[in-house]
C-alpha cells in the first residue's frame, strides 16, 4: 500500500511497483493514510499488511495498527533540523520524522551511512529498480525511430543583460532530431550526448553542464548534446518555457547561441526515452549531490556511456571500468534552493565546466569499440544490482527478516 507520492517520489513508486508485482504482492493505493485513525476505518487489513510511503521526511504519514515503511532518498551528508537556533516545527526535524515508521528504505549506500550516523537504527539500503534490456541495441541516422523524431527541439538560444530579448527577437526554430542532423552535421551521425534533468534543482549544476560542453564542442564539432527538460508548465511554447526557466539556472553568460545543445519539454514516453539513450553515445552528468540517479542508470542500461562524478549514490555503480568520471571537489553548500537551503556546515560535491570538457575529450578520445565496451559493462552494473528481480530478492529479504 503505497499511498499518494510527493512530486519525484511517484517516479520511486512506479519504478518499485514491478519489484513488488514480481514477489506477488497484494497492492493497494491508500491516498490519504493518516484519516485511518479508527479500527473500524481499517477493517480491510490484516496484521501482514504493510504501509509503503513513497515521501520525502516531512511528510511522512503512518497507517496504525500496521508496519509502516517510508522509502526516502536523500542527497547530502547531514539532516535538517539538526543544530537549529529556536524553535522549530517538528515536522522540520528529519531525524525524528524518519524516527517514526517501523523501518526506512534508502536508495544509495550514502544515504544510509548519513541516516545511521543520524542515530536512525532500522535503515536498508533498497533502490528503485531499472528496467534493463538483455541485450542493447544502438541507433544510428538515419535510422531514428518515428515516435522519437517526432519530439520538438530547439536550440539553446539565450542572452542576459543587453541580449536578454534575444529570444523574442529571434525565437528558435523548433526542429526534428534528424532535421538537426542534416541541417547542422551534414548529414553524419554526431557523437550524441544526452542528459536528463530539472532545471530548477541547484544540484543538478547546469551551468557547468552547458559550458563544459561548449568548450568540449570548440574542439570537437562533431558533438550533439541533447537535454531533455523536465519542466512543471511544458503546454506554454517551447521557446518561452526555456528561456524563462534557464535564464534563472545559468550564470556566467552573456549570450549563448548553439546549434550543438538542443532542449526538449515534450514528454517522452519509456519506449521513447530508451530510443533516446540507445541514439546517444553517452549520458553527461554534472550533479552536485544525487540520492540514486534513475535516469544516468536507465542510459547505462541502455549502453550509453556515464560521463559523470562518483561521488553521492553514483559510489555504487560508477567506476573507472564502466565510466568515464568527471572531477570534483567538495564545497560548503553556498547555494539557495536546495532542501538543506544555504548550509556552510553542510557539503556537496562540485565539478567545474574545466572538469566536465575534460572528461568530454576523454570520451572523445575513445575508440568506437572502447565506447561500446565501457557502455556494455555500465549495461551489466545494472543488470546485476538494479533490475527489478535483484530488488525484489532485497525486498524479499526485508519481509522474511522482520517476521
Amino acid at each position: 500500500m503505497a499511498g499518494r507520492p510527493h512530486y519525484s517520489y511517484e517516479i520511486a513508486r512506479r519504478k518499485l511497483e514491478p519489484a513488488l508485482r514480481y514477489l506477488r504482492l497484494e497492492l493497494h493505493d491508500v491516498p490519504r493514510p493518516e484519516i485511518y485513525a479508527s479500527p473500524v476505518s481499517r477493517a480491510f487489513l490484516d496484521e501482514n499488511s504493510c504501509h509503503l510511503m513513497f515521501k520525502p521526511a516531512e511528510s511522512i504519514r503512518l497507517i496504525k495498527g500496521i508496519r509502516n515503511i517510508a522509502w526516502v532518498a536523500w542527497d547530502f551528508d547531514r539532516l535538517t533540523g539538526q543544530k537549529k537556533p529556536g524553535p522549530q516545527h517538528p515536522f522540520a526535524d528529519m531525524r525524528r520524522m524518519l524516527a517514526i515508521p517501523d523501518e526506512i528504505w534508502t536508495p544509495c549506500e550514502m544515504t544510509w551511512q548519513v541516516f545511521r550516523s543520524a542515530g536512525i537504527a532500522n535503515v536498508h539500503r533498497i533502490p528503485a529498480p531499472i528496467a534493463v534490456p538483455k541485450t542493447p541495441t544502438r541507433i544510428r541516422f538515419p535510422n531514428i525511430p518515428p515516435d522519437l523524431d517526432k519530439i520538438a527541439w530547439i536550440n539553446l538560444r539565450i542572452g542576459f543583460g543587453r541580449y536578454a530579448e534575444i529570444n523574442q527577437a529571434f525565437p528558435s526554430r523548433p526542429h526534428r532530431l534528424s532535421d538537426i542532423i542534416l541541417d547542422f552535421y551534414g548529414g553524419r551521425q554526431p557523437l550524441v550526448i544526452t542528459t536528463l534533468l530539472r532545471p530548477q534543482e541547484p544540484r543538478k549544476n547546469l551551468t557547468a553542464l552547458v559550458g563544459g560542453f561548449l568548450e568540449f564542442h570548440h574542439e570537437h564539432p562533431e558533438a550533439l548534446l541533447l537535454i531533455k527538460l523536465v519542466v512543471d508548465n511544458n503546454s506554454d511554447r517551447l521557446d518561452n518555457v526555456l528561456t524563462g526557466v534557464l535564464r534563472s539556472c545559468i550564470s556566467g553568460y552573456e549570450l549563448i547561441d548553439s546549434n550543438a545543445i538542443w532542449l526538449a519539454t515534450d514528454y517522452f514516453a519509456e519506449p521513447v526515452l530508451a530510443d533516446l539513450y540507445r541514439f546517444s553515445a553517452a549520458y553527461l552528468c554534472s550533479s552536485l549531490a544525487e540520492g540514486q540517479n534513475p535516469p544516468l542508470q536507465e542510459a547505462m542500461a541502455w549502453g550509453a556511456v556515464p560521463v559523470t562524478p562518483r561521488h553521492a549514490a553514483m559510489q555504487d555503480y560508477i567506476s573507472k571500468a564502466n565510466a568515464v568520471i568527471v572531477r570534483w571537489l567538495r564545497h560548503s553548500i553556498d547555494r539557495h534552493g536546495t532542501a538543506l537551503g544555504l548550509d556552510p556546515d553542510s557539503s556537496w560535491q562540485v565539478c567545474t565546466s574545466a572538469d566536465v570538457a575534460r572528461a568530454l575529450r576523454r570520451l572523445a578520445g575513445l575508440s568506437e569499440d572502447a565506447r561500446r565496451e565501457l557502455g556494455m559493462r555500465a549495461h551489466a552494473t545494472i543488470a546485476g544490482d538494479f533490475s527489478v528481480a535483484s530488488v525484489a530478492r532485497s525486498i524479499q529479504s526485508r519481509f522474511f527478516q522482520r517476521r
